[in-house]
């Protein structure tokens, strides 16, 4: 998996210790930014962003979202949805990136199941109908207390270009569903996969050797249900790295890990 591993900018130091290693990056300075790449604001973070990723060929960019706000997001209309949704696309666009994450907006408690799902399969044809065919777009889970819903969106979106993100982090603390069920479920769905681990009850982000996640068994099972999928380490990554070499899932690698 080391040629289809990427390091998160929620680091600062982890863009230029991907570059250095060989690994991606996935850009999630725009998760809670959505000015026009145009104005002042804008355009600071955006050359902040060019300088980031500058000589790396493995790119992913996560979409921005709508909110924390469990109510506002389950009332937020496809218009607005698609909006901020364009762009995100602008500025990855901009950005050279052709990979983008965007966040479910499915609200177990707030969205009505069948009437989300009906919805989100429009929204997403309609989003991708002026797309370009290299555009990959992949949905994350983000309070989804389930995989099935996921796994009946991805399939009646009927795009090849719309695939899943599983957060291992989010399916832990926010769904009853082992992990393990979710990657069953999802299966070749799964085009990325977002990497971390918690205590079962809260998002933590913790390492990949922290937390009541069987790390080595989900990877495992990730490698052999899925088509090749992608990962991020969404925890301190100079821990998780240690880890994965230490379990093995980064033979091969000729190199000694400066985390510095």
């Amino acid at each position: 998996m080391k040629d289809r591993l990427y390091l998160n900018t929620h680091n600062p130091n982890a863009a230029a210790v991907a570059k250095k290693i060989g690994f991606g990056i996935e850009l999630d300075d725009y998760v809670y930014f959505n000015t026009n790449i145009d104005l002042d604001e804008g355009k600071t973070l955006f050359d902040r962003c060019v300088g980031l990723i500058q000589g790396c060929n493995k790119l992913i960019f996560h979409g921005a979202i709508l909110g924390t706000d469990l109510k506002m997001l389950a009332e937020a209309s496809t218009s607005d949805i698609i909006a901020l949704y364009n762009q995100s696309f602008a500025t990855a666009e901009a950005l050279g990136i052709n990979h983008i994450v965007f966040h479910s907006d499915y609200i177990p408690g707030h969205s009505n199941r069948r009437e989300w799902l009906h919805r989100s399969i429009a929204l997403w044809q309609e989003y991708m109908s002026d797309k370009p065919e290299n555009l990959y777009i992949y949905i994350e889970n983000f309070v989804d207390n389930d995989p099935y819903i996921m796994a009946e969106l991805c399939e009646k979106i009927n795009d090849k270009r719309v695939m899943l993100c599983l957060d291992t982090g989010h399916a832990c603390s926010n769904s009853n569903v082992d992990v393990a069920d979710w990657i069953s479920i999802l299966g070749s769905f799964i085009g990325h996969t977002h990497i971390h681990n918690n205590d079962g009850n809260w998002d933590y982000h913790w390492p990949l050797g922290k937390g009541i996640l069987d790390m080595e068994q989900i990877l495992h099972l990730l490698e052999a249900k899925t088509l090749n999928t992608t990962y991020t380490i969404e925890a301190d990554y100079s821990l998780s790295l240690e880890w994965l070499l230490a379990h093995g899932f980064l033979g091969g690698c000729d190199y000694q890990i400066d985390f510095q």
